[in-house]
């Protein structure tokens, strides 16, 4: 699990820091909502329906942000092509908004 550990070292900001990323995504997210080039964050509105089924032709790492409960979620799996070998492997950090 050394890779854990290494994303979690690459991860250790600042809380103050990491909160003030997320209030200023926050903002843009709803400006962008609002009105339609209200914000200089790209977005796209869709919703996941099904997860990957692990079925690639070769290896690949896939990354998510999501926003439930006033906290951002960071999800990480990794995808062989044979199967997963991971999923949800890690939660690098919850921003309490």
């Amino acid at each position: 699990m050394a890779i854990l550990k290494e994303f979690e070292d690459m991860c250790d900001t600042p809380l103050g820091k990491l909160k003030q990323v997320a209030e200023a995504m926050t903002v843009e997210m709803h400006a962008g909502l609002a009105s339609e080039g209200g914000s200089t964050l790209g977005m796209l509105i869709s919703s996941v329906d099904n997860l990957p089924t692990g079925m690639s032709t070769d290896y690949s790492m896939h990354w998510t942000l999501v926003e439930q409960n006033s906290a951002f979620h960071v999800y990480n799996w990794v995808e062989r092509k044979d199967a997963f070998s991971s999923k949800n492997l890690l939660k690098c950090q919850y921003l309490l908004i």
